[in-house]
């Protein structure tokens, strides 16, 4: 407590003072002083039932794991309080200086995975309880009234205006325990362990108003005890990045003194005091703590303005013998989805397929869907058993669509097949896994249509270091500093620097390159960070470099194309839909185009190599039919030398199946 109110000296001392002045006037103020103000000054105590309304994400700075739901808690506050007397047993003014603490306990249950049970031989679904705990301390000023209808019976109502300065940076800590099955653990072998933990640093000034009754015991002539209940609503949100809001209802009860105006006191006749010499004290000699400002130089980019269109990968895969969907089909809700704000990464983009599709057949009406569901061919002992599964993934899918999105089912049309019509070929062992899907089709080209982002920054570093200059005072320090460069919670580089040393430099190798672009191009915050010990202590000073942006003189257009037939390269009607819309809204006259053709880890490379470059040569040859004057830069295959998603997964291995075309386009 006492370092509460040491740090927050700044804040305390201005309300107390506002208090003693209110006091003062009001007991010496000429006006008052000859009448029967009644004043009251004392201190009380307040238990309350807080009510916290959440929407703090399970996992922080992500809402992908859900949200932690509405819970209740118990705290305490306590304080001073001042009033004096408007209307003789009718108006009261009420100023109260509070110190309140804010527990805060939020638990919630997901179950968005499921794991594979041993002794039953299937899938179930993995309870997981999240939960918050933070406790944030507040110095409250509490304006405000009290109101005694009757003259005669000490019942009064409370009205006031609420304003809680935070004291310090909350302290948050978010577990996550396995509720069920009991047989499974996490990675570490531990059924609950810490997900997150630090310092709630968004949180703020916290306004409310309050009500309460209140009722005035005679203990004798001078003490009262004053007991009664308060509710108090907030304004908003106590953090800033995330809901909370908190409510409570408490028991007040205070020990009040009464007085009226100051009798006059006679001044004493002053008694002679023997002086003594003062000692003489030696000086005491303070050590200064070190102070170091810190001017790193600018971090130099080219922005280049980029519109990418992501087309979407109509199928859903599923394990053997399953037809339950995986829990990354799902992560949120038709309550939540916003197409819009979507990450800007192709995986994530295909994981949200359903709410994608969901939300258009919901803004679309009219429009219907054809959901295909198949087997792998060989999962169940029989062709009536694989009919029958593939039916029940095209029926989760369509079940899917109806419960969330509330999708007519005269509007879902389901079909199945034993095996895919283009299928996977099987000699390998993955084409099993991607022939295990559901296909979905519709007419209409809105339900499909690819994902666009538009006009977006993409970064590219020119700078290869950051060289930083320090100005130290009183630079007594127990060892080396060292120098970080953090981009968002990531440390990309870092140095030790001689402490007589004037500046320091980092320079990026190439792995530290793409993180710092990765990182920029994901808007993280870029800071130095410049760490030091002193008398026992870690010191951090940290500033943002300035980022210095180079406009690019061209804009960039990219389109991936996707879904083509396994050991084909073709272009079909799919792709030729995708590639006649990008044309159309991407490549001007004075475009350069460059055409990139890859293929996934399955097959001999240097077959890969040559049918990854006749996709790029027969996508040349479409544009060019569309758009003879389009220029063109390189047209290429690269096989599967670069793989740019996971191909352990089947959608990893589609998503490298794939057309690169990158346009390029002086700014106008």
């Amino acid at each position: 407590m006492k370092n509460y109110f040491y740090q927050y000296r700044l804040k305390v001392i201005p309300v107390t003072l506002l208090l003693l002045t209110l006091f003062s006037y009001f007991t010496g103020n000429p006006l008052y002083a000859g009448a029967p103000l009644d004043n009251r000054i004392g201190a009380g105590i307040s238990p309350k039932y807080l009510s916290h309304q959440s929407e703090i994400p399970c996992l922080w700075n992500t809402a992908d794991c859900g949200t932690f739901a509405n819970d209740y808690t118990v705290g305490y506050g306590a304080g001073i309080q001042y009033s004096y007397k408007l209307l003789e047993n009718i108006l009261w003014l009420d100023l109260r200086l509070n110190y309140n603490s804010v527990p805060i306990n939020l638990n919630t249950t997901t179950s968005d995975y499921e794991v594979y049970n041993p002794q039953r031989l299937s899938y179930e679904p993995l309870f997981l309880i999240h939960s918050f705990n933070s406790s944030i301390h507040y110095l409250n000023f509490e304006p405000g009234i009290l109101i005694q209808p009757i003259p005669s019976i000490p019942f009064k109502f409370r009205l006031a205006f609420d304003a809680g300065y935070p004291l310090s940076g909350a302290v948050y800590e978010t577990i996550e325990q396995i509720k069920s099955p009991k047989f499974y653990t996490f990675p570490d072998r531990t059924q609950k362990h810490t997900t997150q933990k630090g310092e709630l640093k968004m949180v703020g000034l916290n306004y409310g108003g309050i009500a309460g009754l209140l009722y005035d015991f005679q203990l004798s002539d001078e003490m009262i005890l004053q007991a009664g209940v308060n509710y108090h609503h907030p304004s908003g949100s106590a953090i800033y990045d995330a809901k909370l809001e908190t409510s409570s209802l408490g028991f007040a009860l205070s020990l009040l003194y009464e007085f009226g105006t100051e009798k006059e006191v006679k001044p004493e006749k002053p008694v002679p005091v023997d002086t003594p010499k003062p000692k003489i004290v030696e000086p005491v000699v303070v050590k200064k703590e070190p102070h170091v400002e810190i001017n790193p130089t600018p971090i130099e980019v080219l922005e280049t303005i980029v519109t990418q269109t992501y087309p979407i990968l109509p199928y859903i895969f599923f394990d053997s013998s399953s037809y339950r969907l995986k829990s990354r089909y799902i992560p949120s809700r038709s309550g939540t989805f916003n197409e819009n704000k979507l990450p800007n990464e192709t995986l994530k983009i295909y994981y949200s397929l359903l709410d994608i599709i969901g939300s258009r057949l919901k803004a679309n009406p009219q429009s219907q869907l054809i959901i295909t569901g198949m087997s792998d061919g060989r999962e169940l002992e029989t062709t009536d058993k694989r009919l029958d599964i593939a039916k029940k993934r095209a029926e989760s899918v369509a079940e899917y669509l109806s419960n969330n999105w509330q999708i007519d089912n005269k509007r879902l049309k389901l079909k199945i097949r034993e095996t895919p019509e283009l299928a996977t070929n099987t000699i390998y062992e993955e084409g099993y896994e991607e022939n295990r899907r559901v296909e979905i089709y519709s007419p209409d080209f809105d339900i499909l249509k690819p994902v666009i982002y538009s006009r977006f920054s993409e970064y590219e570093l020119i700078s290869q270091d950051i060289n930083t200059s320090f100005n130290w005072e009183n630079a007594d320090i127990n060892s080396d500093p060292k120098l970080m460069l953090f981009a968002g919670n990531e440390e990309i580089a870092s140095t030790i620097v001689n402490i007589s040393d004037t500046t320091a430099l980092l320079q990026f190798d190439e792995n530290q390159k793409k993180n710092l672009v990765r990182s920029l191009n994901n808007g993280n915050e870029i800071k130095i960070k410049y760490e030091y010990d002193y008398d026992g202590k870690n010191y951090v000073v940290e500033k943002n470099p300035f980022l210095k942006k180079n406009e690019n003189q061209f804009e960039i257009g990219r389109l991936n194309l996707i879904v083509f037939d396994f050991d084909k390269s073709e272009v079909n009607q799919l792709n030729s839909e995708l590639i006649k819309n990008f044309v159309a809204n991407s490549i001007e006259d004075n475009s350069k185009v460059d055409i990139t053709g890859s293929t996934d880890k399955l097959g001999e490379k240097d077959y890969n190599l040559a049918l990854s470059k006749s996709r790029a040569e027969n996508t040349y040859n479409f544009i060019k039919e569309i758009k003879p004057k389009a220029g063109f830069d390189k047209i290429k295959g690269i096989g599967n030398s670069e793989l740019l998603y996971d191909n352990l997964l089947p959608e990893g291995r589609f998503y490298c199946r794939t057309v690169l075309i990158e346009v390029t386009t002086p700014v106008k």
